[in-house]
């Protein structure tokens, strides 16, 4: 009971019961959260506190004076710096995050430790000891300066640290650029900032690298990010036609703010094309990339529909005089006749009809998930797939799937009717697109085309009204006359489309 009484004497009973308190209620919280990591040093701390507490006691009968008053300062340092800890813990890791939405950088954590530190070891030497913390500074002078010559760099982080800690000019998961290297701020500490760049590679920056250059913060005021891309185009196409299809192509795209509204300008005339400055926000500069490189592979879809050039530096060579002959058509040329033939509709096309409808038609791109015609929309065109596939969706439910081959908008081209189903690309499609314009010469040199046509098509759609559900009961049943009457009935529509007479 003795020794009982000697360990409990020998205790800061008062210290110890602070240490105990905040030490379980931080406990608590850590668990909770599991970051029990945290609380293994202040656990080591006490339980070395005990260990030479007990020591100490031990040691006691021995009456070896300066072994016990030096394990006494040594348990109470190590109570002092444990209290230091959990009440620093305390303050940062439950206080602060409660109300801060961005942890701590960790050299602030780290400077409120070191003071902390000192002002516990000051605190028990003066009490223990009785040496004057004050006198301690002032008579290392000399080891002072040493030190600090031999750590200048060290220091410089340090202090470099501190400044920018002061001035805060970016924080845990801002988005910034250091001279040449662009990351995300993942931590920050006593002697370098880390980011993230956007291959994925960590890089340690010095602070005083830092606060030596220009620090550029993409996330502040705002998160959302000005992205700015140029394109070029070649001189022939009017100004007001390519910013209203970069305008069109923007509305579409993911990712691009409708509020900032993006912007399309005129910047400059270069040597080979008029460059066009496409400016559009983003939600965080995190997705730039992503958006810049969709925006960029609608560009070519949409530009290579509406024969819209991007030119590259080349040198133009004229030559005048007489050309070898051919049989007037390209290899393309015949390639498209091949598919024009295999639609039924253009069956009563001769020759020398189908060869220039060919000349006429153009190839259209469209990329994945991209859509080609849009129910209920207004139409003028009809397409043959040449490569890829793609699906027919009507009232939002997939009704058919096309292949190489087939083709759709028959009705629009020749009527004028709305389009019927919305028509998505599967994959990277390729269409022959075959519009008014081209199709009108032909109507208005042979007339009689149209009347065939007429037939054709009300042959096509009996057939589909026959294959539908409600087939058995539809007014278009197999009957002979119903059909002569549709077929009338369009080639009126076709005729008062194309203005023929």
């Amino acid at each position: 009971m003795k020794d009982i009484g000697l360990f409990i004497k020998g205790l800061d009973v008062t210290a110890l019961i602070i240490y105990s308190l905040l030490a379980s209620f931080f406990a608590l919280y850590l668990l909770y959260t599991k970051r029990k990591r945290l609380f293994h040093l202040p656990v080591g701390l006490l339980i070395l506190y005990f260990i030479f507490s007990i020591a100490s006691i031990l040691l006691a009968p021995l009456k070896i004076a300066y072994a016990n008053k030096l394990l006494g300062v040594v348990s109470a340092v190590f109570l002092a710096i444990g209290l230091a800890r959990v009440i620093v813990s305390f303050v940062v890791d439950y206080l602060v995050a409660r109300t801060k939405r961005t942890p701590m950088p960790q050299i602030s954590r780290d400077i409120g430790l070191a003071i902390a530190y000192l002002i516990a070891i000051g605190i028990v030497l003066h009490l223990k000891l009785g040496v004057n913390p004050t006198s301690i500074l002032t008579t290392s002078a000399v080891f002072t300066l040493v030190i600090g010559l031999a750590l200048q760099d060290t220091l410089g982080n340090l202090f470099s640290g501190i400044i920018l800690q002061m001035e805060k000019p970016y924080d845990i998961g801002d988005w910034v650029k250091f001279g040449e290297y662009i990351g995300k701020v993942s931590e920050i500490n006593w002697k370098s900032t880390k980011i993230i760049t956007p291959e994925n590679e960590t890089l340690c920056i010095p602070n005083n690298i830092i606060a030596k250059n220009i620090v550029a913060n993409f996330s502040k005021p705002l998160p959302i990010h000005l992205a700015k891309v140029k394109i070029g185009v070649a001189y022939r196409h009017p100004p007001e036609e390519v910013i209203s299809t970069l305008d069109k192509i923007l509305v579409d795209i993911d990712g691009v703010l409708k509020d900032p509204r993006p912007s399309v300008r005129v910047e400059n005339y270069g040597d080979f094309a008029i460059e066009y400055a496409v400016m559009f926000f983003v939600q965080d500069f995190e997705y730039e990339g992503l958006v810049k490189a969709e925006f960029l592979k609608r560009v070519w879809y949409e530009f290579s529909r509406q024969g819209i050039e991007i030119p590259y530096p080349i040198r133009m060579v004229y030559q005048v005089g007489k050309g070898e002959e051919y049989d007037g058509c390209r290899d393309e040329t015949r390639e498209y006749i091949s598919y024009i033939k295999k639609v039924e509709v253009f069956s009563p096309l001769r020759d020398e009809e189908v060869r220039l409808l060919a000349q006429l038609a153009r190839l259209e791109r469209y990329a994945k998930g991209e859509i080609v015609v849009k129910e209920g929309d207004e139409g003028e065109s009809m397409y043959i797939i040449v490569e890829g596939s793609a699906s027919v969706v009507k009232g939002g439910s997939f009704i058919t799937k096309l292949e190489k081959g087939n083709f759709f908008g028959e009705m629009a081209l020749l009527t004028g009717e709305r389009r019927s189903a919305t028509v998505l690309a599967d994959s990277g499609l390729l269409v022959l697109k075959i519009g008014k314009d081209e199709f009108r010469n032909i109507l208005l040199a042979n007339p009689d085309v149209a009347r065939q046509m007429s037939d054709i098509l009300a042959e096509r759609r009996a057939e589909a009204a026959e294959r539908s559900p409600e087939g058995g009961t539809g007014e278009l049943k197999g009957v002979e006359s119903e059909r002569q009457a549709l077929s009338v009935q369009i080639f009126k529509k076709i005729k008062s489309f194309f203005s023929i007479g």
